[in-house]
């Protein structure tokens, strides 16, 4: 379940939750953090998080927190959500390949699941326009984890992490303008110790997929996650 700790007392809240939220917030607002705007959420109250079991089936529960988000986003439209997805003490590491799978399988899960309730997509995830949506909504998904060695912008704690937001948000306040964009790239370049992603790109540009943008790689790879996961 989604949960603005900001609101609640310490007691209401999960150690390992707590923890891991703490640790998000503190890299987020970080000065050095490449995304100027990572800052908003926490200075509106707009950040909600939760636990997901790293699980078969972890996708359903994904997707049912997207809804969540859905409902939060009717009030505050600037709402993201970050959920952890944690595993058991003695599973064994992970790597970046597998947590490329995981992130396709969560994508896969909730295409179909929008398939189921709404319908067939009426834009292939080549088009420029696509988007991952939720009951219609077009969201951005951004997987980030703690495998990624190299591109630090996207290792924000110790557990693998799905950060959503309505893509929409991005058109407020000039945060898709040139300025913007190139002061981001300029803070990627210094905080990350590869080059900026070069499937990084403007929504509705010729050229742009943004299922292409939900996971980047340590290298300048680009990495579906509109395919199907494999072993």
């Amino acid at each position: 379940m989604l949960v603005n700790i900001d609101k609640l007392s310490s007691a209401d809240v999960d150690p390992q939750l707590a923890e891991l939220a703490h640790t998000f917030r503190r890299i987020a607002t970080d000065d050095a953090f490449p995304c100027i705007f990572s800052h908003l959420p926490f200075a509106t109250g707009a950040a909600y998080f939760s636990l997901c079991r790293r699980e078969t089936g972890v996708g359903h529960s994904v997707y049912a927190e997207l809804r969540s988000l859905l409902q939060m986003m009717r009030q505050q439209p600037e709402a993201i959500a970050v959920m952890f997805l944690v595993g058991h003490a003695e599973q064994a590491p992970t790597t970046l390949e597998a947590d490329l799978q995981l992130a396709r399988s969560i994508v896969t899960t909730v295409r179909a699941e929008e398939c189921l309730n709404h319908g067939p997509e009426s834009l292939p995830p080549s088009d420029a326009t696509w988007s991952l949506k939720v009951d219609g909504v077009e969201i951005f998904v951004n997987f980030s984890s703690p495998n990624h060695l190299a591109r630090n912008s996207r290792n924000v704690g110790p557990a693998f992490t799905v950060i959503a937001q309505a893509r929409a948000s991005f058109d407020h306040g000039g945060r898709a303008g040139p300025a913007a964009r190139e002061q981001i790239r300029r803070r990627l370049t210094a905080y990350d110790d590869v080059q900026p992603h070069p499937c990084l790109g403007r929504y509705g540009d010729p050229g742009n997929r943004e299922a292409l943008q939900y996971f980047l790689g340590d290298g300048l790879t680009a990495h579906d996650v509109s395919e199907a996961p494999h072993d």
